[in-house]
């Protein structure tokens, strides 16, 4: 039997040939869309607070950067975002690396947070549990991830409910005859 929900596949959002985020980004078994940003906290979030943040403690965002490196600093036929690390959106400036930083507290001006650490033309990326940034400055190919709920799985029928329905109809058809 098949399954009742449909099973998104992660799908990469490509802007002017630069990775700008991706959707459906599986993190502990949710799924969630992820825009990526360069800028100071402030600059991305408005108010860099800690209630600016989706994920609130450092499993999750570890989590979530790890997911990154899985999911979406991949090499695919979208774009080589894994071989060239300077295609993702705020990591334009050195070709060599692009840190992607999943913010979860701040403490004074300093952001505490997850991040995905990839690495052009290295076999594999990494992540680091905490990483601190002070929240008025931007950094060169430090970007920020900035993570919502992916919109709600739509239920998918069955193919034998449906095959089911389908000699259901058939049969009411006949017996009408």
């Amino acid at each position: 039997m098949l399954p009742l929900i449909a099973s998104a596949t992660p799908l990469l959002q490509i802007k002017d040939g630069m990775l700008a985020g991706a959707k459906n980004i599986e993190v502990n078994g949710k799924h969630y869309d992820v825009t990526f940003t360069g800028g100071s906290c402030t600059e991305v979030f408005g108010t860099c607070t800690s209630s600016s943040f989706y994920f609130s403690d450092f499993d999750a965002a570890q989590a979530a950067s790890l997911a990154l490196i899985n999911q979406v600093f991949i090499d695919s036929p979208a774009g080589a975002f894994d071989q060239y690390s300077n295609l993702t959106n705020g990591c334009q400036a050195y070709g060599s690396y692009c840190y992607v930083m999943t913010p979860v507290a701040i403490d004074g001006s300093v952001v505490i947070g997850g991040m995905a650490m990839n690495y052009s033309g290295r076999a594999r990326s990494e992540t680091a549990r905490m990483f601190y940034r002070n929240s008025d400055e931007a950094f060169v190919n430090v970007s920020y991830a900035r993570w919502t709920p992916a919109p709600a799985e739509v239920p998918e029928p069955s193919s034998v409910a449906l095959l089911a329905i389908a000699f259901a109809g058939m049969r009411f058809y006949r017996r009408r005859r």
